[in-house]
């Protein structure tokens, strides 16, 4: 045996590893496929589409949503249209539900409370201040109740004003007419005295008791400039 026959025998299975590689390479590996377009899918759905041409999906990331089905994709790389090779991953940033978060119990307790309460628990709280018979600053009402889910980390909590001046208005008929003028002009500069449908100024001689009145007994008033009390007499 020559040095050239030598020299073919010892490279031969060189050659033939070659050959083979090339020939399985050309038959069943490193296929190209376009990238689909992932986003606004769920993660089983993409799978499905990329499963077939071996294609791996890997989740890099998450994000929060409350309004967007968990597992949701936002975000792919490769993006749509360029092209992959087989086993060659598809990086994913998909969505996760927020963590369920139940409304604290804040009615009556103080609006400082309130506040930290809402802050360590990293809620929204949107704060109405109106007039009500409660001890000032403090919380007559909320929106969830105690107990109840949070939807968007956002509450609302009505809290009593400082200065409250709401009263129910007293019945008045049946007392005399000097008695109820006493009372009311401690409170109110504007009273109208009625006598059937005639309004009647002072002095009212002959009059001697209330027999109507507006505000109703029993109404919600408001001790201001603007409340206006209404009598008719007999």
């Amino acid at each position: 045996m020559n040095v050239s026959t030598k020299n073919l025998l010892f490279i031969l299975p060189f050659i033939c590893f070659v050959l083979g590689y090339s020939i399985c390479n050309i038959l069943i590996g490193n296929k190209t496929y376009t990238t689909p377009n992932l986003i606004g899918i769920t993660t089983y759905e993409a799978l499905k589409l990329t499963s077939p041409h071996q294609i791996n999906i890997r989740i890099v990331a998450e994000k929060e949503s409350n309004h967007i089905p968990a597992g949701t994709i936002l975000n792919q790389k490769p993006s749509a249209g360029r092209l992959v090779k087989t086993h060659q991953p598809i990086l994913v940033t998909t969505t996760k539900s927020p963590p369920i978060i139940t409304a604290p119990q804040l009615t009556t307790q103080k609006q400082n409370y309130i506040e930290t309460t809402c802050k360590d628990m990293h809620l929204k709280c949107k704060l109405y201040h109106i007039e009500y018979q409660a001890p000032a600053q403090s919380c007559i009402g909320q929106l969830p109740y105690a107990g109840d889910t949070v939807e968007d980390n956002k509450m609302t909590c009505y809290i009593a004003q400082n200065k409250v001046n709401m009263y129910i208005m007293p019945d008045l008929t049946q007392h005399s007419l000097p008695e109820v003028l006493n009372f009311l002009n401690q409170h109110s500069e504007r009273v109208s005295i009625f006598y059937g449908s005639k309004k009647i100024k002072e002095p009212y001689t002959g009059f001697t008791k209330v027999i109507s009145q507006k505000p109703l007994a029993g109404s919600i008033i408001k001790l201001d400039s603007k409340l206006h009390i209404y009598l008719e007499v007999a």
